[in-house]
């Protein structure tokens, strides 16, 4: 019994010696927290392709651009973003989505991005503020963003993991292109 407990203690000396960098030990750490999920990747596809996380698929079914949706006007220099999407649940239990589980993203930097515009007027197939979503069940409908008119780059369809114990998954974009 002592020989085990010198060697693992060698052990130990040895690797606090040799200096494990703080980067090394934090994806370490990230791994055991992750407990076999799926995190720090991008995944990315296309208008019309299916794209699936762990919680949901999602598929765009089309996006228009728009100056004015039912009576509502983006502020001056933004027009409507109105991306058709159709989501199934293939988690094991009932989910809670809504239109603010996805964010819209016309450049490279942070900045250059929207959450939702939502007002339950918006349109007949507004996609809900939150809605329950049970296993193997699907839900069309659209979600509003404002972007600007003079935008740089393509529109993307951004969706980030994030579970319940507020663990950070993975990064799932579908690229829209330009839809102008």
């Amino acid at each position: 019994m002592k020989k085990l407990f010198a060697a693992v203690a060698a052990s130990v000396m040895l690797l606090s010696v040799t200096g494990c960098s703080k980067e090394a030990m934090d994806n370490v750490s990230q791994f055991i927290e992750a407990s076999g999920r799926d995190y720090g990747k991008t995944y990315t596809a296309k208008m019309g392709e299916e794209q699936k996380n762990s919680f949901f698929t999602t598929v765009v079914n089309s996006v228009e651009i728009k100056d004015e949706v039912n009576g509502y006007v983006p502020d001056e220099g933004y027009e409507f973003a109105c991306v058709n999407i159709t989501v199934k649940n293939i988690f094991d239990d009932k989910i809670i989505m809504g239109c603010g589980d996805f964010e819209i993203a016309w450049g490279d930097d942070e900045d250059e991005r929207d959450v939702p515009a939502y007002a339950d007027d918006l349109s007949e197939d507004l996609y809900p503020e939150q809605f329950y979503l049970d296993k193997n069940e699907k839900f069309t409908g659209t979600v509003f963003f404002t972007v600007p008119v003079d935008r740089d780059g393509d529109l993307k369809f951004i969706y980030e993991e994030l579970y319940d114990d507020d663990f950070e998954g993975s990064t799932y974009i579908i690229e829209l292109g330009d839809p102008d």
